[in-house]
């Protein structure tokens, strides 16, 4: 037994919708009357509160935020960061790195006579 691929040959065309008769001849005539017991609303015009706030709002917005960064991520001091790292430079820290960098003492003795 072969069955049928096409299922509209199967289940037909016929959706079952249909206008009513004569449902486009009046159209018109019952749109406009439908129309015509509306009443025409004209709109009030905004004040100047309403125009601007929200724009005041959302500078206010910002204005939070801004507030909540500084208070949550506070900035370091740097000049107390500058005197921490004077303070650490001792000669040993510069022998040390001397050590560790494989400069020798040509390097630094020319360095010296350059820069002064």
């Amino acid at each position: 037994m072969e069955k049928d691929k096409d299922i509209l040959k199967q289940v037909g065309r016929d959706t079952g919708m249909r206008v009513p008769d004569g449902y486009f001849e009046g159209f018109t005539s019952r749109m406009v009357s439908q129309l015509d017991n509306f009443e025409v609303v004209e709109l009030e015009k905004p004040t100047v509160w309403q125009r601007v706030r929200p724009w005041l709002y959302m500078a206010a917005m910002f204005a939070g935020i801004a507030l909540m960064v500084r208070l949550f991520v506070p900035e370091k001091d740097s000049s107390s960061v500058v005197a921490e790292t004077e303070v650490s430079i001792t000669n040993e820290n510069v022998d040390d790195y001397l050590f560790y960098s494989n400069v020798d003492e040509y390097s630094v003795y020319e360095y010296l006579a350059l820069g002064e």
